[in-house]
């Protein structure tokens, strides 16, 4: 994701998650701060309440960046989008699950706004099992869909798999969901 500012002389990115009720938004940024704070053996910040208690607002560094995460309510994050230029988007969309009005609403919203990438994660991924492999090639083929029906081409976003619960609680620093979105993030 291209970077818009800097403190500290890294480049400033600030990106938001977007996706479904219940999909797992809050649960994968938390889970990107708390692993990037294993790796740089400190504290995970606890995230700061902004617009009117709606929108968390989560600091996390890698080597080469300092994020800005907003994480907000499926319902707000049309006035998010209103309200802060964003330099990319996080999509959780749950695998499980058809993809709902909120995840078309959102990509059209973030579309408008010139949300320039995304990083999508098809959540849940690893709690399917081989007999799920229908639910698996659904999920994949609609989150194409839907972007490029929005003006995503192949080029504006990737696509990565894992379990937002499972990167959250895992302790061990081999974490494939949030390793993962983090190299993504870093494109």
């Amino acid at each position: 994701m291209a970077a818009s500012g800097s403190e500290a002389g890294k480049p400033e990115v600030t990106i938001a998650s977007l996706g479904g009720a219940g999909y797992g938004k809050t649960t994968t940024v938390r889970a990107l701060a708390r692993y990037l704070a294993l790796q740089a053996g400190t504290e995970t910040e606890e995230a700061e309440v902004i617009a009117g208690g709606n929108v968390r607002r989560f600091v996390y560094e890698t080597a080469r960046r300092r994020y800005i995460h907003l994480d907000c309510p499926g319902e707000g994050v049309g006035d998010l989008l209103k309200s802060w230029p964003l330099d990319g988007a996080l999509l959780v969309v749950d695998v499980r699950d058809d993809i709902d009005g909120h995840v078309a609403e959102h990509l059209a919203a973030a579309s408008a706004a010139g949300v320039p990438r995304f990083v999508v994660l098809l959540n849940l991924w690893n709690d399917l099992g081989n007999e799920s492999l229908d639910l698996r090639r659904r999920a994949h083929e609609n989150v194409h869909y839907l972007m490029r029906i929005n003006g995503y081409g192949e080029d504006r976003f990737t696509v990565t798999y894992g379990s937002a619960l499972e990167a959250l609680e895992i302790e061990a620093e081999c974490n494939y969901t949030a390793e993962d979105l983090v190299r993504e993030l870093e494109q």
